[in-house]
């Protein structure tokens, strides 16, 4: 995972934060005299003589700036050694000292207020405003010593100084800041700041995997201390739920002592799921008077790692063993968590075996028991790793597997097995690893139950499944123990997964505009073809864990053939649920407001297609009253509202599209408090805004979807029809 705003590192130009204008941003005219020249005197020489040394140089334009020399050490988050030269300057750094860093390029946030002592934060959630700012031009370079930066100019994003510079940082240099003749005026200093030794982290790894940030503990830093001078250190730490929100983003003023034990409680993560990112920084940072103008100017070293945030409250531990043997635990139905950190790699089913794919890394043993006649399903997610499960019949043979999941590309893995064997059976659940250094925390969510007999609603042929009824809407009972391979679209087709096991098929009918939903309790692959003998003739498809959809846009009924794959090698899936729906677009005619929306309808569990249209709405709700706005934005065209319903672990995802105009779409967990947003979207240009929000909780959550309006002009009407995919699930 890459910090949101170290996404500009691959990016020739960043254009973040400017809200769309086709004006340039306002900047300040050098040109003074009356004359068409571009010098700045009222004419070419002013003075009595034939000579030039009476010329008046232009006034001094009022401004703030900032200057900062940003290094990278090598980690595993920002890659190899980098540097960079930033600089903006303006009329107003709105109170933010550093802004430089963090517009527009976004190497990294900005603050607004410094921690008061060492082991204290502040939080920093300040956003710089390019729509209240005039860009000032104080040449063509600025140089800080020998790095130098050169002007850069960009309709959307105004005008700033940027340059890569070629590391390594040395410490101990006199820097002086050396400026052209712009609007600013000339200036040459010597020795503006001085540069910090660069951060040497010894733990986290900076090049290891993704640090287990886990509820009661604490993530133990060490670094190397500075010789001498008078750099400070901080920790920055941003924490974002996915996808979207951003719940912590704050910096920590430390003792440059060695070490520092950050109290995960402190984060008040709360049982959430939760992608965290720290940089460990050593800083120099200096304020340097240009003719009357202030500039912050920066030296600042980093060193990055990641961290994964478990949801590990309401579950019972588990310390798996090592090796094979009698003494494993043996779990019964439940929700679990345990740790691989000190295991070895001693099992390895190999890409041919049951989990089609090499497992180098550390494993760890439990057992499980299964009835005759039942089944379990094993849910497990490995986290900031790619994991795989597996069930053994003899734990010292790893080609008596019975069931293997390895399909999971985010560390998520399914096994489902059913026991028909006429005998209850022990089995040993392995939790392993494809990463050689995993040392990650582990979730097991363990259930069984009885399965329905499978249903005869699909067929093993191709010439069947034509010959028989379409597959109604509504769930069906499968089976791919006895299945033959017929198709397989392979890893690049449109499954994404080759599924080289066996498949099943059958008729389904999709109306015309309607939305064909597909899921599967199994790690299985889906896709949907126009000819059930041609895998080329594939329109949708999903690979293991994920949902078939299929919009019908031709304007006519379409038969299609849903194929049911098994992309295990030799893995086998035995009986399973297919859920099948389909999803007409409905009219929607949204609340015109907060009071008027608790009267609605509310939407759960399911998918949604609306059309309708918002004007004539008022327009009540605003991103940037009071603010900050999420979208760094205002919402000031007409909205409309909808009530929404998240049941605990449900996820929300919904695409707005106002047609013909710029929607922003956002969701609220109080109605009229536009800084309770969960989520929110509002592309630069106009275009289709997607929103994600996962209810983390333990309860029912209650929200409120907004689609709203920028209403900035220039970009169509403030309101307007519109288009809405919701989906939660």
């Amino acid at each position: 995972m890459k910090p949101v705003w170290m996404c500009a590192l691959v990016a020739t130009l960043a254009v973040a934060g400017c809200k769309k204008s086709d004006d340039p941003p306002e900047e300040s005219d050098t040109d003074t005299d009356a004359d068409a020249d571009s010098d700045t005197d009222a004419d070419a020489d002013t003075d009595a003589d034939a000579d030039s040394d009476a010329d008046t140089d232009p006034p001094i334009q009022p401004g703030e700036g900032s200057l900062t020399l940003l290094h990278f050490q090598p980690s595993s988050v920002t890659g190899d050694e980098q540097m960079y030269l930033l600089g903006l300057f303006v009329d107003d750094r709105q109170g933010i000292p550093n802004v430089a860093e963090c517009y527009p390029r976004y190497l990294n946030y900005c603050y607004d207020q410094f921690p008061a002592t060492p082991d204290t934060y502040v939080d920093t959630p300040n956003q710089f405003d390019p729509l209240s700012a005039q860009f000032q031009n104080v040449g063509n370079t600025v140089d800080l010593g020998a790095y130098s930066a050169l002007m850069q100019f960009d309709p959307t994003v105004g005008r700033f100084y940027f340059e890569p510079q070629v590391p390594p940082l040395v410490g101990g240099q006199a820097l002086g800041v050396d400026i052209g003749n712009g609007t600013w005026g000339s200036y040459q200093g010597t020795a503006d700041v001085t540069t910090p030794e660069p951060i040497d982290q010894i733990a986290p790894a900076p090049l290891g995997a993704a640090v287990p940030v886990v509820d009661g503990g604490t993530v133990d830093f060490e670094w190397t201390p500075a010789t001498g001078g008078t750099s400070i250190v901080t920790l920055l730490v941003f924490a974002g739920v996915e996808p979207g929100s951003v719940v912590v983003q704050r910096t920590y003023l430390l003792e440059d002592d060695g070490a520092y034990s950050l109290d995960v409680d402190s984060l008040g993560l709360n049982n959430a799921n939760v992608a965290l990112s720290f940089a460990l920084t050593r800083a120099s940072y200096e304020d340097v008077d240009v003719n009357g103008n202030p500039l912050h100017v920066g030296v600042r070293s980093e060193s990055w790692v990641n961290g994964i945030h478990p949801p590990i409250t309401g579950r019972d531990p588990v310390v798996p063993l090592d090796v094979c043997g009698d003494g494993a635990p043996l779990l019964s139905a439940g929700a679990y968590y345990g740790s691989l950190v000190g295991l070895a790699d001693d099992h390895d089913p190999s890409a041919a075996g049951c989990t089609g794919a090499d497992e180098p890394g550390p494993e760890g043993v439990v057992r499980v028991g299964v009835p005759d006649g039942t089944r379990i399903t094993v849910d497990a997610e490995l986290f900031g790793l790619d994991g795989s499960i597996y069930l053994l019949a003899d734990c010292a043979d790893v080609d008596s597997c019975v069931a293997g999941s390895d399909y999971g590309f985010a560390g998520s893995e399914r096994i489902v097995y059913t026991n028909d064997s006429g005998a209850d059976e022990i089995l040993y659940l392995l939790v392993d690893s494809r990463d050689a250094n995993a040392a990650g925390y582990f979730l097991l969510d363990i259930a069984y139950d009885v399965p329905p007999a499978p249903t005869e609603e699909a067929y093993d042929t191709c010439v069947l499944a034509r010959n028989n009824h379409v597959l109604p809407p509504g769930t069906h009972t499968l089976d791919l123990r006895d299945a033959v391979d017929h198709l397989d679209p392979g890893p690049f087709g449109c499954s994404q997964q080759a599924s080289p096991g066996g498949d099943v098929m059958a008729a389904v009918d999709v109306g015309a505009g309607d939305v064909l939903r597909v899921t599967t309790t199994a790690p299985v692959t889906m896709y949907l073809l126009t000819d059930c003998a041609d895998e080329t003739t594939c329109v949708a498809g999903a690979p293991a864990y994920g949902a078939l959809e299929f919009q019908n846009t031709t304007g006519a009924d379409q038969v299609g053939y849903l194929v049911i794959d098994d992309p295990g090698d030799p893995g086998v899936q035995g009986p399973f649920e297919v859920t099948v729906s389909t999803v007409g677009v409905e009219p929607l005619v949204p609340a015109l407001d907060c009071a008027a929306v608790v009267n609605d309808p509310v939407y759960g569990t399911g998918l949604y297609l609306f059309e309708g249209d918002l004007t004539g709405y008022p327009s009540l709700l605003d991103l940037a009253v009071p603010g900050p706005s999420c979208t760094t934005f205002e919402s000031s065209g007409e909205e409309g509202v909808i009530n929404v319903r998240l049941e605990p672990g449900e996820t929300l995802e919904a695409e707005y599209e106002q047609i013909g105009g710029d929607g922003v779409l956002y969701l609220l967990e109080t109605c009229t408090d536009t800084q309770s947003t969960l989520a929110c979207a509002d592309g630069i240009p106009p275009q289709n805004e997607v929103i994600g929000y996962t209810n983390q909780g333990a309860v029912v959550q209650d929200l409120y979807l907004v689609l709203d309006n920028w209403g900035g002009g220039g970009f169509g009407p403030p309101g307007g029809p519109f288009s809405l995919r919701l989906s939660i699930q």
